[in-house]
């Protein structure tokens, strides 16, 4: 894995590269920026997986840096000598903060989070990447590939025909798989669910805030307007589904 250090003092770049030379032997430093234009320059030549970055600079600080840039596709560690940016810092998604002089304990637990976030950004990249040639192949096969669902703490991979159902919780969703015993949590909200399984015959949304796998239904109630899953979860239809709801599972 790769990095860069971003810093207009020159003591504290040589410090943080010498620890990151001795304590993170799998990290790699790619190069390091006197200032902002410098580092906006390397980020974009480089493409490193962890960017050290320093908040106080002049000219153009640390946040000034990462409005410039826009999305970003690497790991974040703030480094500063002053601990007051620190809720500002997270509001930018960073994995770490930490304070100058750098200590090589934090130091080894950053750069394992950083390690963590950028495998799982990887991991769903490939994942975007396979149900996209999916698509281009046809959903016939869709329910034989594997799918992965990333956490803070960690990433669960199963089988598209093992989803059983998807909940909306505001912002995210529980997901509940057969092969886990309790519902996933995952920063997603419904509609990207929505729009992932777009065109699979046996994933449907029949409730603004459910995703159904119509293979996992044992039984409609017709008087409440509600699926039975094969976990005993009750799922409400919407009244505008529930006539398509019945007919793809007749089809099914």
């Amino acid at each position: 894995m790769t990095a860069l250090i971003i810093d207009d003092e020159a003591g504290a770049r040589d410090a943080l590269a010498e620890l990151v030379q001795l304590y993170c032997p799998g990290l790699k430093l790619v190069g390091t920026a006197v200032n902002g234009e410098t580092g906006i320059e390397l980020i974009r030549q480089k493409h490193p997986g962890i960017v050290f970055l320093d908040v106080e600079m002049p000219g153009m600080d640390g946040f000034e840096v990462l409005r410039r840039l826009g999305k970003t596709d690497f790991a974040l560690i703030f480094v500063t000598a002053y601990n007051r940016h620190a809720v500002r810092a997270f509001e930018f998604s960073a994995v770490d903060f930490l304070l100058k002089p750098v200590e090589a304990s934090r130091l080894i637990q950053a750069v394992h989070r950083a390690s963590e976030r950028h495998h799982e950004q990887n991991t769903l990249e490939q994942y975007q990447l396979l149900l996209e040639l999916i698509n281009q192949q046809g959903h016939s096969v869709a329910l034989d590939h594997r799918i992965v669902f990333s956490m803070q703490n960690e990433i669960v991979f199963s089988w598209l025909r093992n989803l059983i159902w998807i909940d909306a919780d505001t912002n995210m969703c529980y997901v509940k798989i057969a092969d886990y015993d309790k519902p996933l949590h995952i920063a997603r909200t419904i509609g990207d669910y929505e729009k992932q399984f777009e065109g699979y015959d046996n994933l449907m949304r029949v409730h603004r805030s459910n995703i159904i796998n119509l293979l996992h239904v044992k039984k409609f109630l017709r008087e409440d307007s509600v699926l039975v899953m094969t976990d005993g979860l009750k799922v409400p239809v919407a009244a505008n589904k529930r006539e398509e709801v019945l007919k793809r599972l007749r089809e099914h």
